[in-house]
């Protein structure tokens, strides 16, 4: 495994400020470059972690893996997903289930588009599938806005993924599926906030402390 990027937080001496406001500052910071990414390099840096995440164990011994379908912006974790379908590796996609506000798992045969439709900011997903339950899953790749080396994670804010985290069995390895860009050297976390057990990116793979 190489050593982690890490690309400090977002500026200036924020350590003395409310977790609320690191975070909102953290996130203002990865937006910004997230969304000044060329899109073409958002697709190559995609391809290269999807490469770096099928060669993981984890993944390959999986017998269900839950995949994110991703937001414009962010690392695509699809071509990996369409391997696992062809080498018999069952997946599943997270939905809001809007009676509870929690996310769910939806498992599915195919990533055709047909099958599936806008939601929530822009996120597709299915239109129909078999609900898998939480116990069921044996890998989650996890999106966020920001990661470090020890696993923690920004997400957008909703904490739909840190409710879903702790209802994973023990033996479900979760994954932060991230651009280089994305690692900082600390993020601002508060009880609540769940941590992942791996990082993959663009170009590299790292257990986390």
């Amino acid at each position: 495994m190489s050593e982690t990027p890490t690309n400090g937080t977002s500026g200036g001496a924020v350590g003395d400020l409310p977790i609320v406001e690191q975070k909102k500052r953290l996130r203002a910071d990865m937006n910004a470059r997230l969304a000044a990414l060329d899109p073409a390099e958002r697709r190559a840096a995609s391809r290269a972690a999807c490469a770096r995440l099928l060669e993981l164990d984890e993944v390959r011994d999986a017998g269900i893996v839950l995949v994110y379908m991703a937001m414009k912006t962010e690392l695509d974790p699809a071509a990996a997903a369409y391997i696992c379908l062809e080498e018999g590796i069952r997946i599943a996609v997270p939905v809001i289930d809007e009676a509870s506000g929690e996310l769910e798992a939806i498992e599915i045969e195919s990533l055709d588009e047909r099958h599936f439709a806008k939601a929530k900011l822009g996120i597709l997903e299915p239109t129909g599938g078999r609900r898998i339950r939480a116990t069921e899953i044996d890998a989650t790749i996890v999106p966020g806005l920001a990661f470090d080396r020890a696993g923690r994670r920004l997400g957008r804010g909703a904490g739909y993924y840190d409710r879903l985290l702790v209802r994973l069995p023990e033996r479900c390895r979760t994954i932060g599926f991230t651009l280089d860009r994305q690692v900082v050297e600390r993020v601002p976390t508060d009880a609540g906030d769940q941590r992942v057990q791996m990082l993959v990116t663009e170009s590299f793979t790292a257990s986390c402390a």
